[in-house]
C-alpha cells in the first residue's frame, strides 16, 4: 500500500537527520516525544512558547515535559542554533526579497551556497549551528508527517474491518459466495466516499498539531 511505503520512505529520512545529521539522540528523542504526546501536553508547550514569543522548537527542546532534562551545554547549543537560523533568515531575506520563503526554502539556499557564500555573510561556526537547527526543524516537521500518515493508514484498517464484519456476519445467515464477490468489489469503491466524510480520527488531526 502506497501509505506504508509513505511511512517507510519518511523514516529512512529521519533516520539520515538522527545518525548523519543531527548526531544528538537526546534532541531528537525530545522531538519525537512532543509528537507522540497527549494533544494537551502539545496545547501547553504552545502556549508556553508563544507567551515567550519563541520559536516552538526551542520551547520543545528546553521543556521538562519531554525527559531527560538538557545539559548545559545543550541548551547553549539549542539557543545558539537559534540565534544564528534567525541570522541567516535575516541575510537570506535582505538578499531575496522579492518573494516570502518557507524555513525549508531558506536551508536550501544554505546548501546551494556552500562555494561562495554570497547570501549568507555569517561565520562558519554559526552557520553550522544554524544548519543544526534546519535540520531539527525537519525532524521535526518529519515525525508530523509520519505521525499523520499512521492515523490515515489506522483510518483505512478500520474502514475495512469493519466492511469485513458486515460481509461476514451476512454470510453467517446468506448462502452463496455471490454475496461475498459483490462485497469485495464494493469495499474499494466505498473507501473514497468514507475518507472524504467527516472521521473523528481525523477531525482530531489539527488538535494534536
Amino acid at each position: 500500500m502506497a501509505i506504508h511505503d509513505g511511512i517507510s520512505n519518511i523514516q529512512k529520512s529521519i533516520d539520515v537527520l538522527i545518525f548523519q545529521k543531527i548526531h544528538d539522540p537526546i534532541l531528537c528523542n525530545k522531538v519525537k516525544q512532543y509528537v507522540k504526546s497527549d494533544y494537551h501536553i502539545k496545547d501547553a508547550v504552545k502556549a508556553s512558547a508563544a507567551s515567550k514569543n519563541e520559536d516552538l522548537l526551542v520551547t520543545i527542546l528546553r521543556s521538562d515535559q519531554f525527559e531527560p532534562e538538557l545539559s548545559e551545554e545543550q541548551v547553549k547549543k539549542v539557543l545558539a542554533g537559534y540565534e544564528a537560523w534567525n541570522k541567516v533568515v535575516e541575510n537570506v531575506i535582505v538578499n531575496r526579497p522579492k518573494k516570502p520563503l518557507s524555513w525549508l526554502r531558506v536551508f536550501e539556499l544554505i546548501e546551494e551556497d556552500d562555494e561562495t557564500n554570497h547570501l549568507c555573510q555569517v561565520h562558519v561556526d554559526m552557520r553550522q549551528d544554524a544548519e543544526l537547527f534546519a535540520h531539527l526543524k525537519q525532524l521535526l516537521k518529519l515525525y508530523l508527517r509520519q505521525r499523520d500518515k499512521a492515523m490515515m493508514l489506522e483510518v483505512i484498517e478500520e474502514v475495512f474491518y469493519i466492511r469485513k464484519k458486515k460481509i461476514w456476519t451476512k454470510c453467517a445467515n446468506t448462502s452463496g459466495l455471490t454475496l461475498v464477490a459483490n462485497h469485495s468489489e464494493a469495499l474499494p469503491r466505498s473507501l473514497p466516499n468514507f475518507l472524504r466524510a467527516p472521521h473523528p480520527r481525523l477531525q482530531i488531526r489539527k488538535r494534536l498539531q
